[in-house]
């Protein structure tokens, strides 16, 4: 289940739709599902839909290479 909570870091999605940039996902079929809720248990448990993976670029690499230009 997502929920909301204004503690928790920021969250990025695993595959955003170019042009709406709006998070998507999909179950064995290849069905676009816009909502987590509505893909198949065995995919919301078995794959990491959401998580902090930009943060170390957003914190680090990108001031980094920014410093360099």
């Amino acid at each position: 289940m997502v929920v909301q909570d204004a503690q928790a870091p920021p969250l990025w999605a695993r595959h955003y739709e170019i042009g709406t940039n709006k998070p998507v996902f999909a179950s064995r079929d290849g069905v676009r599902k816009y909502s987590y809720a509505d893909i198949d248990r065995e995919r919301r448990t078995g794959t990491p839909w959401y998580g902090a993976w930009p943060q170390k670029l957003i914190d680090k690499e990108y001031p980094a290479w920014k410093a360099k230009l």
